[in-house]
């Protein structure tokens, strides 16, 4: 299935997320995708990553953290812990040409 996975915000950002750590379109991007094996992430990009979901409320156990790491894994816990405190639209383009998409907090 080469389908890419922008289907709700919470895909959309964490797609994000992964085409600013490596490059990888969001459009590329898919949820059966290993981040290591399929999306060649090598240890820098990946403590990256880990360090980015932190930023919008998103811990993944270290326990959690191999190299089977799916996309849709990252979504599932991303989609547990954002949603509760976030809403994800889009912005302008990025300087690629590709929508950007920003987390922005509830302040209610």
């Amino acid at each position: 299935m080469s389908e890419s996975i922008i289907e709700n915000p919470v895909e959309s950002l964490v797609a994000n997320l992964i085409y600013q750590v490596n490059g990888v379109l969001p459009r590329d991007i898919k949820l059966q995708d290993s981040l290591v094996d399929d999306l060649l992430m090598d240890s820098v990009e990946l403590i990256d990553l880990l360090m980015r979901l932190e930023e919008v409320g998103v811990t993944i156990p270290e326990a959690e953290i191999h190299s089977k790491l799916t996309v849709g894994d990252i979504v599932q816990r991303t989609g547990q812990s954002v949603v509760k405190s976030f809403s994800v639209e889009s912005c302008p383009l990025d300087e690629r040409g590709n929508e950007a998409v920003v987390a922005k907090e509830h302040l209610n």
